[in-house]
């Protein structure tokens, strides 16, 4: 049987988690209708005010976890000081999942081919937590690890994503089988740094490919190596070769997309 609570507040929420390790938190609610089986209690945050906020603060970008995807599209500050996150949200779904959906819920899912995850990887993005130890800040790729490693749904609250302004130097680029599908494969690259998700393994920078345009500026030679990070376990309908010519393409595609 499944059971409901709305959270009054985040503290409300860390109680909640703590007294039953088998809840799960609940935004826009997008992720948590496709999870099998059903979470058993499901923590709804998705009114709570102080998790919905969007400013810029110390050369920061402040997203709170509860800002819609659509909301991230349309905002003057994010297209003026991160147009490759208004892209990315722009581009995500169709219109209804854009206006329920939010940048929290889709950071916390623990599916590879949640789309803001490469493109906050690429970004240096930072994540504010309020866990039982209290409060933390960490870094995408580790926030993406413990998500992707958690036994239980979620240990913490997302309260904020910070994110330094990034206006020049960026491309996305993503491939999928239906337009209106999951991408199968995504690179997201930004002021040199180059993200390759390749469903199912998640996101991952294409380091020896950030040196390589970093020492020569061409980008066909660095995207030349990003296909090493292509392994035979992550083909899911296509051939090895193939993904690892298709990373390639992309990459090169979003790279001249970024201006190199």
């Amino acid at each position: 049987m499944q059971h409901y609570v709305r959270a009054t507040s985040v503290r409300h929420a860390l109680d909640l988690l703590q007294e039953h390790p088998e809840a799960t938190l609940m935004a826009g609610g997008q992720s948590v209708l496709t999870q099998k089986p059903p979470p058993r209690l499901l923590v709804d945050i998705g009114r709570l005010e102080e998790l919905d906020q969007l400013r810029l603060e110390h050369d920061e970008i402040v997203v709170g976890p509860l800002v819609r995807l659509d909301q991230l599209a349309r905002s003057a500050l994010i297209q003026d000081h991160c147009p490759l996150l208004a892209h990315c949200a722009a581009g995500m779904g169709d219109p209804q999942l854009r206006h329920q959906a939010t940048l929290g819920g889709a950071l916390c899912d623990a599916s590879p081919w949640a789309e803001p995850a490469p493109v906050a990887l690429a970004l240096d993005a930072v994540i504010a937590l309020h866990t039982r130890a209290g409060p933390e800040r960490v870094a995408t790729a580790e926030f993406l690890r413990r998500t992707a490693t958690a036994p239980s749904p979620m240990t913490g609250v997302v309260t904020e994503i910070r994110i330094p302004p990034a206006t020049d130097r960026w491309g996305y680029v993503r491939h999928a089988r239906r337009s209106w599908g999951r991408p199968d494969m995504i690179v997201a690259t930004v002021q040199g740094r180059i993200v390759l998700a390749d469903a199912p393994t998640g996101p991952v920078r294409a380091t020896a490919a950030e040196t390589a345009l970093a020492a020569t500026a061409n980008r066909t030679r660095a995207a030349r190596l990003v296909p090493d990070l292509i392994t035979p376990g992550t083909a899911r309908h296509t051939p090895h070769a193939h993904r690892r010519r298709l990373s390639e393409v992309l990459t090169d595609r979003a790279l001249r997309q970024a201006g190199w």
